[in-house]
């Protein structure tokens, strides 16, 4: 620096340093920006996984129903078909980045101190319910449960429930 100011040559430097910053910065905001849209999709996804369990565990807790493969999910056709759109509102899941949801229920019997889940088992005293949950560009989610039926018989811990 000489007594009347900056050259050009450091003006001309301090200026690529600072765009060298900037952009890098940039680049840091639009990946954070990529990865929560991400997030968000996988929050969807669970979300809707979740709530279609939940259903599935109301109806076959209270009913005995056969095997039955690739089923498409109750809450995630109510909401495409715009049909209780508040309660989708209210789960905290759209369908916009959502492609499939299906639900695979397998029947299963109890003898030995195990399940057993098969898809012709003649009288089932729980069923296994599996939740399977896409979305453009994303893994699956597959959330997987096993629903004692009530009619079942069956105690846990000594009670009756």
């Amino acid at each position: 620096m000489n007594k009347r100011g900056f050259t050009l040559t450091e003006v001309m430097i301090a200026i690529a340093i600072f765009a060298i910053g900037i952009m890098g910065a940039s680049g840091l905001q639009f990946s954070t920006i990529k990865v929560n849209r991400k997030a968000e999709v996988i929050k969807e996804m669970t979300n809707l996984a979740t709530a279609e369990l939940e259903l599935k565990r109301q109806y076959y807790r209270d009913y005995v129903y056969s095997a039955s493969d690739g089923q498409t999910c109750d809450s995630y056709q109510a909401d495409v078909s715009g049909n209780n759109s508040s309660d989708a509102a209210a789960l905290g899941y759209s369908n916009a980045n959502i492609t499939s949801c299906s639900v695979a229920v397998h029947p299963c019997t109890f003898s030995s101190g195990a399940f057993n889940c098969t898809t012709d088992t003649p009288t089932p005293v729980a069923h296994l319910v599996s939740v399977t949950v896409t979305a453009n560009s994303q893994d699956p989610v597959v959330l997987t449960t096993l629903i004692r039926s009530k009619l079942s018989g069956l105690t846990y811990y000594g009670t009756g429930q």
